[in-house]
């Protein structure tokens, strides 16, 4: 018989979820009770079904593992194996993408003051600049701009 590969995920899996179980002192029993008030959750109603989940036997339904950490007051990411790895890649992800943010922000910043100075030096450019007006873009009820459906579409170059 060929040994499910999937198996080690429910195994950890499972063990988070009775540790985060067992860390707030709910027993299979109260899981139980929890249970009866979702008919919609697809499980039977006794303990040695959430017992199963646990120790990795069945693999837990997504459903399932959304309301136990719901009913244990836990992050998704304390039950999953590498949940902490995971989070953390995340949070890599979103500091680089601030960063990265406030380089661009910082290079406007200066853009705009290099223009300030320049015309500031050489009045053509100033001339230049109230030919050649770039209207404020209207935004959206969710804070996209809205295209002006009177403006010409500017052809895309390939």
């Amino acid at each position: 018989m060929a040994t499910d590969p999937r198996r080690p995920f429910n195994v950890a899996l499972g063990h988070n979820l009775r540790m985060a179980r067992l860390a707030r002192g709910i027993s299979l029993e109260d899981v139980t009770q929890a249970l009866n008030g979702r008919p919609d959750l697809d499980i039977q109603r006794k303990p040695s079904a959430v017992g199963h989940y646990e120790s990795g036997r069945r693999p837990c339904p997504t459903e399932i593992v959304s309301f136990l950490v719901d009913l244990y007051g836990v992050p998704l990411a304390q039950v999953f194996p590498d949940g902490d790895r995971a989070e953390a890649k995340l949070a890599a992800e979103l500091a680089a993408a601030q960063e990265a943010l406030a380089r661009e922000r910082a290079m406007a910043a200066m853009l705009t003051e290099w223009m300030r100075l320049a015309k500031s030096t050489n009045p053509e450019l100033s001339q230049l600049d109230a030919q050649v007006a770039v209207p404020e873009p209207i935004h959206g009820k969710g804070g996209g701009p809205v295209v002006d459906p009177n403006q010409p579409e500017l052809p895309l170059e390939a």
